[in-house]
């Protein structure tokens, strides 16, 4: 039996299929936003065929089969890829071979790193270490304190529309725009911000997306009524 996931199931859990189309008259094959290409020019170039279990990209040309697929989401090499399916799988792996720690920005996907504004493909951070591991590390550790940055302000923002909604009487539809982008992310934005609206003591990114709910429901202009329907909407 292989160790291989199905591409389908990795593309799910990396977020891609949120906007996917059905290629027509093909029930195995799928159009989604290429996480290769730049981010103002991916929309639908990526096509996934679950039968062949491959991937490729008409546009940035990237290509190949899951194991591919998996290393440049991931951006482990695929040895590494390999080594983790079977650790998964149950079968040893070597006693005396110690398991390197990997940098969290390492985790990111293509995804998230295009949020940060990296439009080149995945790089191949084990590699890149070998060559070059202290300029490397500078590298991984300004990822990571972007991606920090990124989500600070993304919890900021869905504290502010839960807050909105809630006085809106918006609540199901806050919810749903929370969930939507915590796909996106791949990062869970609705747990943290349900349990700090319930809190006494909130956080900073907590008390900023507060503080915004409030600018939006103060109306700067005599139309107040005007002005809650746009906060609300």
């Amino acid at each position: 039996m292989s160790i291989l996931p199905e591409i389908i199931e990795v593309a799910e859990q990396h977020g891609l299929l949120g906007s996917y189309q059905n290629v027509s008259g093909r029930t195995d094959e799928k159009r989604v936003n290429c996480p290769f290409c730049p981010k103002g020019d991916r929309k639908r170039k990526l096509y996934i065929n679950s039968a062949k279990n491959t991937f490729k990209c008409f546009r940035c040309g990237e290509g190949g089969g899951v194991l591919r697929f998996m290393s440049l989401l991931t951006g482990d090499s695929e040895t590494e890829v390999v080594d983790r399916l079977k650790e998964e799988h149950g079968y040893s792996q070597n006693p005396n071979k110690p398991k390197r720690k990997k940098h969290p920005a390492e985790n990111l996907n293509s995804f998230q790193l295009h949020e940060l504004g990296f439009h080149s493909p995945k790089p191949d951070w084990f590699k890149r270490l070998q060559e070059n591991p202290e300029y490397t590390k500078r590298v991984l550790d300004y990822i990571w304190a972007e991606w920090q940055s990124l989500i600070h302000y993304e919890l900021a923002q869905s504290y502010k529309h839960l807050s909105l909604g809630i006085t809106c009487g918006v609540y199901l539809k806050t919810l749903e725009k929370v969930t939507k982008r915590s796909r996106e992310l791949g990062f869970d934005l609705l747990t943290p911000v349900l349990s700090a609206y319930n809190s006494k003591n909130l956080k900073s990114w907590a008390k900023e997306g507060q503080e915004l709910a409030m600018l939006y429901l103060l109306p700067p202009t005599p139309n107040a009524e005007a002005y809650s329907e746009k906060a609300c909407s």
